[in-house]
């Protein structure tokens, strides 16, 4: 990161960036039979599932304000975009009881995966992006006790 000021007229920054993701998901869904009839070839089910995502990537932001007057102040930044390399893995299971018709039954993800999880790798590049934005600040500057308000508005 870099930042200047000059004169207390002209702040100017900027930095490089390392965007860092990680994502974790464990989620397991349940069902039991309500009437625990024996009969219907039902007993239960149990379906976990993981997921887990992580990204790095890299990024840069410049931004300056200027204060063309003590009490206006203007301002823009542009945030380059940022490309980003993800790896994703997902593994699942399933564990049924059919009771009479099959008894318990269970089959993995890793079955159609030649006994691994499931992986995928891709990048993303995020689009640019802009900010202006101006303050004015009533009253008097110099004593923060004697200032009356501010109006801003960005875009």
């Amino acid at each position: 990161a870099f930042a200047r000021n000059v004169e207390d007229k002209l702040y100017l920054g900027a930095s490089h960036n390392l965007p860092i993701v990680s994502y974790n998901r464990d989620v397991t869904y349940k069902e039991k039979d309500a009437t625990n009839d024996p009969t219907n070839n039902f007993s239960d089910f149990t379906f976990p599932e993981n997921f887990t995502s992580r990204g790095i990537g890299l990024n840069a932001k410049l931004g300056l304000i200027s204060k063309p007057q003590e009490s206006l102040r203007l301002a823009f930044a542009v945030h380059s975009p940022s490309f980003i390399a993800f790896k994703d893995e997902i593994h699942a299971a399933i564990t049924t009881n059919t009771e009479a018709y099959a008894g318990i039954q269970s089959s993995s993800s890793n079955e159609l995966n030649s006994g691994n999880p499931g992986k995928r790798s891709y990048n993303i590049l995020t689009p640019w992006s802009a900010i202006a934005s101006a303050s004015y600040v009533f009253g008097e500057i110099a004593d923060t006790k004697k200032k009356k308000g501010f109006i801003t508005g960005e875009m």
